[in-house]
């Protein structure tokens, strides 16, 4: 099971649980993209490095959707972020589509992209 930020947990109780898609490692340049692309971040947590580089363990997007982009960094290897999307049920074919197209330049840019879940 996630641990899905506060930020997402707020907009449960008045909209009612989100599902849940989960990809496995984007690098850092997917918040970079998404930054250029003007989604919004609607929530970040980060901290900064003894070099002064901030470094983002957490960042949250959302989208026009709306789906809620979840990044957060591989304690592991620091260059690297799962994503998880949060989404309402009645919104999966958006999803399906924002997922090929959308988030299609994100993994032509990685090499070592997969999703977890399966589409039902």
């Amino acid at each position: 099971m996630v641990n899905k930020p506060d930020y997402i947990l707020d907009i449960e109780k008045n909209d009612g649980i989100l599902s849940i898609m989960r990809f496995h490692m984007f690098d850092g340049q997917a918040l970079k993209y998404l930054d250029e692309k003007k989604y919004e971040r609607v929530f970040e947590e980060g901290s900064v490095k003894t070099s002064g580089k901030a470094k983002w363990n957490e960042v949250v997007y959302k989208t026009a959707q709306p789906f809620y982009l979840h990044f957060v960094n591989d304690p592991e290897d620091d260059e690297q972020y799962w994503l998880n999307i949060y989404y309402k049920p009645d919104r999966r074919n958006e999803l399906i589509f924002f997922t090929t197209q959308v988030l299609k330049p994100i993994k032509d840019g990685t090499n070592n992209n997969t999703t977890t879940e399966g589409q039902n």
